[in-house]
């Protein structure tokens, strides 16, 4: 009471009124609030969307594992090229497991123009024009087939609308769809762009000249259908798709089916090169080599290994990057018959190390230099590569 009656004379006496002091309250609230709401209240869109989607599981990741039961494969990558080569611009951020599209806005993962401003979700599979001008890319998590004009670094897309599907028809009109391809091969005349369709287990082909898409062989089911032509073969997961010089034979990993496929192109027949659904890990003739989860393959053309550019022998050999058993191998185009070049012991690494006592942690890809093998020249020493007139003599 004699505080109040205390302050009550001071009021009086000073003319002040008790407003003030609410006032000071309202203003001290209203600047707190201030302060705060750049971070509370007036979030950017971008940022927003980014708190929505981070929070999120990715769709398109939960459907490539989730699909296809047990025999699920995971083709993930420990960063993320939104560009190729010299026009690239990486994510280098985190392991394995970073998935960018869970902090990204889906449209932040897709974008055609200028090299700089070009982005892809997950690419794969990789591959150069004959001439050297264009570079075609399987833009795996966006359903599409990228290309990328070389001199100019400009992307566009060839096939696809960026949701999955399974549909043939004409690109520009929006009518073909893909499912996560990986593989992409060109043929010799650069006229077509050959696509393993991973999820949609089938071998799809983009004539560059009309821009229709196409199914060349599978049925669109998993399973291991040999000796078929055309849509009545079956494949499981193929992860990548090579060209042979002769322009009519395609190498397909079966990823799943644990095997090298041969796809006639002009006839559609499809039939095993080497391997067979059996997982393993075994050297030999065709009927026993084994292999688990084959993924990318590359042509020994002008190499060493097929007597030099000179040669008129092309293709001789396949290398192989035999993921599951974290090895490269090297298949025999013509008998089927095959090696371990390195690796494949167990996982892992260790530095300059010679052939098999080489570790690999699954291998995702593996590439030739023209003319300059030296190191792969001596597995044609092998009994399994003898032309087959010294197979004969023996």
């Amino acid at each position: 009471k004699e505080r109040k009656k205390e302050r009550k004379r001071y009021i009086e006496r000073e003319g002040v009124e008790m407003t003030v002091t609410y006032s000071s309250r309202f203003v001290l609230i209203v600047s707190l609030f201030l302060c705060l709401s750049p971070t509370v209240f007036f979030r950017s869109k971008a940022q927003q969307d980014r708190l929505v989607h981070s929070s999120r599981r990715d769709a398109n990741s939960a459907a490539y594992q989730g699909r296809g039961g047990g025999n699920t494969f995971n083709v993930e990558t420990s960063s993320n090229t939104y560009s190729a080569r010299r026009f690239a611009r990486q994510d280098t951020r985190g392991s394995s497991s970073y998935d960018p599209s869970r902090a990204m806005h889906p449209s932040m993962l897709f974008h055609d123009g200028p090299s700089l401003e070009a982005r892809f979700n997950k690419p794969y599979g990789i591959v150069a024009s004959p001439d050297g001008r264009d570079i075609f890319i399987a833009d795996t998590f966006n359903h599409r087939i990228r290309r990328i004009d070389v001199e100019f670094g400009t992307v566009t897309t060839l096939a696809g609308t960026g949701a999955s599907g399974s549909t043939d028809g004409l690109a520009k009109r929006g009518d073909a769809t893909f499912m996560f391809p990986s593989g992409v091969a060109v043929s010799p005349d650069g006229g077509f762009v050959y696509v393993a369709d991973t999820k949609n287990h089938k071998i799809r082909v983009i004539i560059l000249g009309s821009g229709v898409v196409r199914t060349v062989a599978g049925s669109g089911l998993t399973g291991y259908h040999d000796d078929n032509i055309g849509t009545s073969a079956r494949f499981n997961q193929p992860m990548d798709v090579v060209m042979h010089p002769n322009g009519h034979t395609l190498f397909v990993s079966d990823a799943m089916n644990n095997c090298i496929r041969k796809v006639d192109v002009q006839s559609g027949e499809v039939t095993t090169l080497t391997g067979d659904k059996t997982p393993g890990m075994v050297d030999g003739p065709k009927s026993k080599a084994r292999f688990l989860q084959p993924m990318g393959m590359s042509c020994s053309t002008n190499t060493l290994l097929d007597g030099g550019a000179k040669s008129n022998n092309k293709c001789a050999f396949l290398a192989v990057a035999d993921s599951g058993n974290h090895a490269v191998r090297l298949v025999n185009t013509e008998t089927g018959a095959v090696i371990t070049l390195a690796g494949g012991k167990s996982r892992g690494y260790v530095s300059n190390a010679v052939g098999i006592d080489a570790l690999f942690a699954k291998p995702t890809s593996v590439s030739f230099v023209p003319s300059s093998l030296s190191a792969m020249s001596s597995a044609s020493s092998s009994s399994l590569f003898q032309s087959k007139k010294k197979e004969k003599e023996k």
